[in-house]
């Protein structure tokens, strides 16, 4: 029963009780006290619920999120100001179907598949991802939002979406991408110069060889067969070089979005421009099949595996123990592939292990990096749907295991 609704109650059972004049004047007069203690109560309440609608209409419109609430058919009723900044102030956002708006034709060709339509339709209490929505402007960019369905209360049914603009947030990780790559460039340079003087080299001495044969005027049978095999080796050591500067082109080139991309090639690529690094401090071993197909990108997948190598040859470099061994292991499964990138190098700490994939953390010296390789790692595999974990105790090295989603036959 309402306040209203109580005060008339009363009032009616007063003048009920009025048989006596003078003892109902006395009621009414206490009913008319007790209803302006009521109306006083009352324009309490409203005063502390203006005061609170207040403070909620300050966060909604101070968030630097944009903020929308949607009516059952999925119409626009209200957008905040960072809603409307995101998204252009070039047109009424309101009244719009929230879909058409952020997911035009040229975004959103099939409406089945769009995560935003099926989340609104799915009636799922809560559900968030990434997508891209457009701008009035015609623009598209990246967002993550968060959409919570709403029933009764001020909303008979409808939605309300939360979404931030990640631009910012990509362009950054753009720049921490490349510091990284910068930083393992640095650390490979030595290596990659050796692993290509050493065939350069003998190539430049089999090639004088072969044209200062040539000169001869009558070439024997053994000569030629010399010449023969010189040649073979300066085509195996431009092979060799050419590995490598594939290699490094792939690890230094441009990043795309998930594509079919072939992970066995993406790891011959980091072997080939970590050898030079490996070859100081580990013999390198290779075990299992060749790794296959996964929804991923080349240039990041390669520059994962050069992170991890390199970081198992500065392990083993920071050893007492000498010379090591550095073992890759590819396992191929129905759903799943993993390679394992293992050392026996110093090794790390349990406590360590729990916090090296966090950001700008390292355990070297200062000079000896930034603490970005094992994050960026972890961060470039999750975007494909992969994974990396770590197993390692003090002084018995460490064992990397990365695992990415196998991509079946047809698809993609």
């Amino acid at each position: 029963m309402s306040t209203s609704e109580r005060i008339l109650t009363r009032l009616l059972a007063l003048v009920e009780e009025a048989g006596d004049p003078q003892g109902g004047l006395d009621n009414l007069s206490e009913a008319w006290e007790w209803v302006e203690e009521q109306v006083e109560a009352q324009e309490r309440e409203i005063q502390v619920l203006k005061r609170h609608l207040g403070q909620y209409q300050v966060l909604v419109e101070s968030l630097g999120e944009g903020a929308m609430v949607l009516d059952e058919q999925g119409r626009v009723s209200f957008v905040n100001p960072a809603g409307r900044q995101i998204l252009g102030k070039g047109g009424e956002l309101r009244g719009r179907v929230l879909h058409d708006l952020v997911h035009p034709e040229s975004v959103c060709e099939d409406p089945s598949k769009c995560l935003l339509y099926r989340a609104f339709q799915a009636g799922a209490e809560i559900y968030s991802a990434e997508e891209r929505f457009a701008t009035v402007e015609g623009e598209v960019i990246p967002v993550m939002f968060t959409l919570t369905r709403v029933v009764g209360q001020a909303l008979d049914r409808g939605a309300v979406l939360v979404f931030r603009d990640l631009s910012d947030f990509r362009e950054m990780h753009g720049q921490l991408l490349a510091a990284d790559r910068l930083v393992a460039v640095g650390t490979l340079a030595s290596g990659l110069a050796h692993e290509i003087n050493n065939p350069l080299a003998y190539v430049q001495s089999n090639v004088r060889f072969a044209w200062q044969a040539m000169a001869e005027e009558e070439l024997t049978d053994r000569r030629r067969e010399q010449v023969q095999e010189a040649l073979e080796d300066t085509l195996e050591g431009v092979s060799r070089i050419r590995r490598i500067i594939d290699g490094m082109r792939t690890f230094t080139g441009q990043g795309s979005d998930g594509r079919r991309v072939d992970c066995e090639e993406a790891l011959q690529g980091a072997l080939a421009i970590c050898a030079g690094a490996l070859k100081k401090f580990a013999e390198l071993e290779r075990q299992g099949p060749p790794l296959e197909w996964a929804l991923a990108d080349q240039q990041l997948l390669t520059q994962v595996f050069v992170n991890l190598l390199v970081n198992a040859s500065q392990s083993i470099g920071e050893s007492i123990q000498g010379r090591g061994r550095v073992e890759v292991r590819t396992v191929v499964e129905e759903e799943v592939q993993k390679v394992e990138v293992i050392d026996d190098g110093v090794g790390i700490e349990e406590e360590l292990c729990r916090r090296i994939f966090d950001p700008f953390f390292t355990t070297r010296e200062t000079g000896g990096g930034i603490g970005l390789g094992l994050y960026m790692c972890r961060t470039i595999l999750r975007n494909f749907g992969g994974e990396v974990t770590v197993e390692s105790e003090p002084g018995n090295g460490a064992r990397f295991v990365v695992t990415l989603p196998r991509l079946s036959e047809g698809s993609g």
